[in-house]
């Protein structure tokens, strides 16, 4: 496939995972409340036809918009704040904030091996608001031998400037894939939703602040 089609690839599996981000940020019933920590609230919410959770962490993250965006996009380095990143980095930058990276995960207790991913990401600006997404596709970057390639249905990021910071919303589904049960595939939510926190401390390591 050639460049031109993978921008095509690219922008379908933004656009949708943009989509489906804005439905999901509405905090509905639907949601069920985890723990909250330092301010930070956990939330998981089931998809009713596959059982797979997603997993929902956010709160008030005391830095600018640049130096959130900074961090999270800081890919080689995602471990700071993802304690299930083993490696991440770009494969193909396609213009602007537009790439296709490459990202693996550890393996998690004794029930899930170490995942790989390929996936489009972007940023897209509306208002003062910014919304960063990644979605799995399609692409010819051969699997890890030791992994399993999973996909990412949405993983994607709310960010809104209030007083005091920017307000911070991370919503993440992830398909294992790999033939486990769902309630092992689920196992990972708790990890994932506290992302949000992580990158205020890997901030806060950052600046030299307590």
């Amino acid at each position: 496939m050639q460049q031109k089609s993978y921008q095509e690839v690219h922008k379908t599996a933004t656009q949708d995972a943009l989509s489906l981000l804005k439905q999901l940020i509405p905090l509905t019933q639907e949601w069920i409340p985890g723990k909250v920590t330092e301010g930070f609230k956990t939330f998981k919410k089931e998809d009713k036809v596959t059982g797979i959770v997603y997993a929902r962490g956010e709160g008030l993250i005391p830095y600018t918009m640049e130096q959130i965006s900074e961090v999270i996009e800081d890919h080689p380095n995602r471990k700071l704040f993802d304690e299930l990143s083993e490696q991440e980095y770009v494969i193909e930058s396609l213009g602007g904030k537009a790439e296709i990276v490459y990202s693996v995960t550890k393996a998690m207790y004794i029930v899930i091996s170490g995942r790989d991913f390929t996936l489009a990401v972007d940023t897209f600006i509306e208002g003062q608001v910014h919304y960063k997404v990644a979605k799995s596709i399609d692409y010819p970057q051969p699997p890890n031998k030791d992994k399993v390639r999973g996909e990412i249905i949405i993983a994607g990021w709310s960010l809104e400037p209030k007083e005091g910071g920017v307000y911070c919303i991370y919503i993440v589904q992830v398909d294992p894939k790999g033939n486990i049960p769902t309630k092992a595939a689920n196992l990972a939510a708790d990890v994932q939703a506290d992302v949000t926190r992580n990158v205020k401390k890997a901030l806060d390591k950052k600046y030299n602040k307590k």
